[in-house]
């Protein structure tokens, strides 16, 4: 399920690309630009870093962004991509074309089955809100699928990131991937930190800033949504 009634999209993009014609370039980017630099940056370097025949995931794909930028540091990769949006299936596999990037027609969850998903573009998640634009997907567990070895994982699921580790638990246990997800709400943080494997220490990115270890999940700031959760074994150099 979602975390609340969404914002209209529709306005939210009207505001922005008012703001980005009016403001300079390094202030729309700074303070309204939802542009997760620092996520990109450690997100390929950790890419650039994986063993060969490592296997990527990107879950909540939307157009790809995270999975494209994976490939292009790295040719040997395995990159799964996982979107149940009709629409945003539309445009990932365009983008996607000629990459050699798998493409899973599915949302994840705890448990294999159907549900309602909302239709809210970015925003899109499983479970609907009175009236949004709705529609049935396929929902999977990560276990069900044969992924080989998996070494870093992106999670962008609007608020159903505790599922998707719990239809995972065999996978995020044996391989103990490098884990860059989103988390909009401290409660979220909270059941987050409670399910993943032992041995998770966890790193705040702070767009603007840096990784900064914190002894929370938690949501600070609108532009600060995504932390690092790394096994405490793991060299990132």
């Amino acid at each position: 399920m979602g975390d609340g009634p969404p914002v209209n999209p529709w306005a939210r993009w009207r505001l922005n690309i008012l703001l980005k014609r009016v403001l300079p370039s390094r202030v729309y980017v700074r303070y309204v630009g939802r542009h997760e630099q620092m996520s990109m940056n450690v997100w390929t370097h950790l890419a650039e870093r994986l063993p060969a025949t490592s296997t990527v995931l990107d879950i909540g794909a939307f157009h790809g962004e995270y999975a494209l930028a994976a490939r292009e540091v790295r040719s040997d990769l395995r990159i799964v991509s996982f979107e149940p949006n009709p629409e945003s299936l539309r445009v990932l596999r365009t983008q996607t074309a000629g990459r050699n990037i798998e493409i899973v027609d599915a949302a994840l969850g705890a448990t294999d089955g159907v549900a309602a998903f909302s239709l809210v573009g970015a925003r899109s998640s499983l479970g609907v809100f009175e009236g949004e634009q709705s529609t049935e997907v396929r929902v999977a567990t990560l276990d069900s699928f044969d992924l080989g070895r998996v070494g870093l994982v992106k999670i962008d699921v609007e608020g159903a990131e505790v599922d998707v580790l719990a239809g995972g638990r065999e996978l995020f246990a044996e391989h103990r991937p490098v884990i860059l997800c989103e988390v909009l709400r401290d409660f979220r943080g909270e059941q987050l930190a409670n399910v993943l494997p032992d041995g998770y220490a966890w790193l705040r990115i702070v767009e603007n800033h840096g990784l900064v270890p914190s002894p929370v999940i938690d949501r600070r700031a609108w532009r600060d949504k995504n932390w690092l959760l790394i096994p405490v074994a793991s060299a990132i150099r």
